[in-house]
């Protein structure tokens, strides 16, 4: 099987939306970010392809990128000018750093297979540079925010571009690194160790087998929902055509209201009580209900175990499971109180 790192994190994200792309080779929704970045990564690309000698002017690189320009999945014009213009902004701002540094890659966009026992590693690697101590793999990020260096230690995408130029190359990775573009600030820490590798190598292998055993059971996480929301057991039941959204609402409405109304009738049933108890009568009388209270002889489990099952609406289930189980239902004698209400035109 052949498995890529984006699949890997797909996968790992939701398994559901991973066979719905990958197996059922279903089309992902356009989305601002993937155009934006497909448009700065073609971008940066072209940059270094024939750097050799020298690196292309400025204002080519710009006539690229706008020539290469994805106008995909952007909500409307404000949203894709501003996206447009930071691409400006990011590009021109790498370009002086770049000419300053006088850096040059020693591949860019570099394509790798590697071959285990039972699964292929394939991707493509943004850039790879020349370091003192070896070679440094740079993976460019366009989000927002940069990574924190924990969410780099545990990024299997590195590990496995690691993996990819030690495998493919026969070079000696010295660094991991990840350029965030828009800050031109860089992360980075130390190659893995290969038994950090091992363990990397151990968690895509239970991938690997779990979906060759076609688990893709959905997974909620913070981007629910997805483009897929009409296919997914979570979400698709808005797209049945029935009222159940209006019962559903209903029925939480209703929930909320008895147990306001039995925390009021709990407070005045202790009122009523409290009153017949102090004046040492049997009755009260309302406008339009009178109450009449009753001694009631029943029984109750020990501890009062039965009232905090009843109240749960458990007592039905837990006694006949009780029977089956060969338990007998130790019960003592109680004397309930009880206010029988009636309307006194009745």
């Amino acid at each position: 099987m052949r498995i890529s790192p984006s699949s890997i994190s797909l996968y790992r994200e939701c398994p559901l939306r991973y066979r719905f792309i990958s197996l059922d080779k279903l089309k992902p929704a356009p989305k601002p970010f993937f155009s934006f970045g497909n448009a700065i990564h073609k971008s940066l690309y072209y940059l270094y392809a024939d750097s050799l000698f020298s690196l292309p002017p400025l204002t080519d690189l710009l006539l690229f990128y706008h020539n290469n320009w994805n106008h995909q999945g952007y909500s409307n014009s404000k949203e894709e000018t501003e996206y447009y213009r930071l691409g400006l902004s990011i590009l021109s701002n790498f370009y002086k750093k770049e000419v300053k540094n006088g850096s040059r890659p020693v591949a860019v966009e570099y394509r790798f297979n590697v071959a285990f026992d039972k699964f292929t590693l394939f991707g493509f690697i943004d850039r790879i540079d020349k370091t003192d101590g070896g070679y440094e793999i740079i993976d460019y990020k366009t989000s927002k925010n940069p990574p924190s260096l924990d969410s780099l230690k545990r990024n299997h995408q590195l590990a496995i571009y690691q993996m990819g130029v030690e495998g493919n190359l026969g070079f000696k990775v010295a660094r991991l690194s990840i350029l965030h573009l828009r800050s031109l600030s860089k992360i980075s820490i130390p190659a893995h160790k290969p038994e950090n590798l091992k363990k990397v190598l151990e968690e895509i292998s239970e991938i690997v087998q779990k979906i060759e055993e076609g688990e893709f059971e959905p997974k909620l996480h913070n981007g629910c929902p997805c483009e897929f929301d009409d296919r997914c057991p979570y979400f698709r039941e808005k797209y049945q055509e029935n009222n159940i959204a209006e019962v559903v609402d209903e029925y939480g409405i209703l929930k909320e209201r008895i147990k306001t109304d039995e925390k009021r009738v709990k407070e005045l049933y202790r009122i009523i009580n409290e009153y017949l108890d102090k004046k040492g009568i049997r009755q009260a009388f309302g406008k339009d209900f009178s109450v009449t209270l009753s001694l009631v002889r029943g029984s109750k489990l020990k501890a009062d175990i039965k009232r905090i099952i009843e109240d749960n609406d458990l007592w039905d289930e837990v006694q006949s499971w009780l029977k089956e189980c060969g338990y007998e239902v130790e019960e003592e004698e109680e004397t309930k109180r009880r206010l029988n209400v009636r309307r006194r035109d009745v």
